[in-house]
């Protein structure tokens, strides 16, 4: 029974994460956690519990708990709430915040809760900083602080901050 059900729930993830990522060929992603995964499908959302993972060939997502919204009938991802030490990695890019919130819509992440942003050893840092997806730009607001290392050689295919 207990294998069925995380059967079920990890094809039902597996959708989720194909229309949130829609591309030529749909990304391998996976989503665990170490606790519980509550599902209200009349509040149309799903809440994962204690050292969530989301494990995507373009980046590595984490946090204690994180809370996913769909919009009702389509299911498809309006939001992403992560709460509690929540990083993200992408190559030499990373960043840490105690919350993020994603919605699809505009393409935003917002991180509040000490945020910090390090691409390579440069360092950005305010009270929230934001990225738009769409835009490829980050807003840093207020207290910003950009702490930047010189070097030599720049990769040519160095874009953006995530």
């Amino acid at each position: 029974m207990h294998r069925k059900k995380s059967i079920f729930i990890a094809m039902f993830l597996l959708a989720i994460c194909v229309q949130a990522f829609p591309e030529k060929t749909p990304p391998q992603t996976t989503i665990t956690c170490q606790g519980e995964l509550n599902m209200d499908y009349e509040k149309n959302m799903a809440i994962f519990h204690k050292d969530v993972v989301v494990d995507d060939p373009r980046m590595k997502m984490t946090a204690n708990e994180m809370t996913v919204y769909f919009e009702s009938g389509t299911k498809t991802i309006q939001k992403v709430l992560a709460k509690g030490n929540v990083r993200f990695r992408k190559e030499e890019k990373s960043a840490k915040s105690e919350e993020a919130i994603y919605t699809e819509k505009d393409g935003k992440v917002v991180l509040t809760g000490h945020p910090m942003v390090k691409k390579g050893e440069d360092v950005i840092t305010g009270d929230k900083i934001t990225f738009y997806r769409d835009d490829s730009r980050m807003l840093v607001e207020p207290s910003a602080k950009l702490i930047l290392y010189s070097t030599d050689q720049k990769s040519a295919q160095d874009q953006g901050w995530l």
